[in-house]
């Protein structure tokens, strides 16, 4: 299909493809099939064996758009991106993965908001988590609105720091000059090579627009897929810690200490979720607890969550532990209406007792 130039900006959507046959056609419909067309899709195979090459000539025969770039050798997630970006014109780029897809008005949407401020660093999408087993998405709460259809500078407005993704890079849409001015790229893990990336693109944005509604779709609980996988390389979590330190002298220090605690949360946040899916052993979690977190911002408010976690890990046996865990977990994740329910009703517990 020959598409011609629209409206400005060229946007590059980089998909990274290994192995997605299921999901690889679903993926891009939504893309070939969005309401904003001045677009360039551009796809890096990176090796697969699967069906995902033909899949992908059969769609680059009916859209121009399209763009194939095959690795000679496995790349991983993280340096596949990198290609792509390499290999992009866009003014904006987008990540979108092979198991995922965009509504129909993503880009529309995203792209409005880079005409009204052409400067604009970095446009957020909210996101529906999508079960894979059941097809459905699982209810979460919507960003406040208080931070949301407007520019943020995170560095005066640090409680809408709370909002931003720590390890989600998908879906957003970013300035291309900036990425290259700043030099982020993704580093070579075997999986949360997310995390890292996007606390760099927090600390270098300089303006920020999250959007109040929900574009990306995030199919996840799919069998031997990255996100199920990438508890085997945790300590990249800590790795992102120890590159945060080299912006402590030049970040505000509420700024720095937002991002710190943003990165303790998933660190404790995936620890617990491998734990207690039996990816990651007890000692490997109490490495976790008592060698990588700073003790001496546990007292911080927000801090509240990991402080609880690391109370009740020091409080249970190791079995005991983990079968709380994985009820705290699976409650949260497939009965959430149920979780809010009782996290408000033990607040009320709390206050009443103090």
């Amino acid at each position: 299909m020959n598409t011609k130039e629209y409206d400005y900006p060229l946007v590059s959507v980089i998909i990274p493809v290994y192995n997605k046959e299921e999901f690889l056609a679903k993926s891009l419909d939504s893309v070939i099939n969005q309401t904003y067309k001045n677009i360039e899709i551009i796809c890096v195979n990176d090796c697969s064996t699967d069906k995902c090459p033909e899949i992908l000539e059969k769609y680059a025969q009916k859209d121009s758009r399209i763009k194939i770039i095959n690795n000679e050798v496995r790349q991983r997630l993280g340096i596949t991106r990198n290609i792509g970006l390499e290999n992009s014109k866009g003014d904006y780029i987008l990540f979108l993965d092979a198991d995922d897809f965009l509504e129909k008005n993503c880009l529309e949407l995203l792209t409005e908001y880079t005409k009204k401020y052409p400067y604009i660093d970095i446009v957020v999408s909210q996101r529906n988590h999508i079960n894979y087993k059941t097809k459905r998405p699982i209810k979460l709460e919507y960003i406040s609105n208080s931070c949301t259809d407007r520019i943020i500078d995170i560095y005066k407005e640090i409680e809408c720091i709370d909002y931003l993704p720590y390890y989600a890079i998908t879906g957003i849409l970013i300035r291309r000059k900036f990425l290259i001015e700043n030099s982020i790229l993704f580093k070579n893990y075997k999986s949360l090579e997310d995390v890292e990336y996007n606390n760099e693109l927090l600390i270098h944005a300089k303006s920020l627009i999250i959007s109040p509604h929900k574009l990306y779709n995030y199919v996840f609980g799919i069998p031997n897929s990255v996100s199920s996988i990438r508890y085997d390389n945790i300590s990249v979590i800590g790795d992102a810690i120890i590159n945060l330190e080299k912006y402590k002298n030049t970040t505000p220090p509420e700024v720095y200490d937002a991002l710190r605690i943003k990165l303790y949360h998933a660190i404790v946040e995936f620890g617990n979720e491998a734990y207690c899916n039996f990816r990651l052993s007890y000692n490997e979690l109490k490495h976790i607890y008592e060698n990588v977190l700073d003790h001496s911002i546990f007292s911080h408010p927000k801090m509240d969550y990991c402080r609880v976690k690391y109370e009740r890990f020091l409080k249970y046996s190791p079995f005991f532990y983990r079968l709380i865990s994985m009820t705290i977990y699976y409650t949260k994740l497939y009965f959430p209406k149920f979780f809010s329910l009782l996290v408000q009703f033990k607040k009320m517990l709390n206050k009443k007792n103090n």
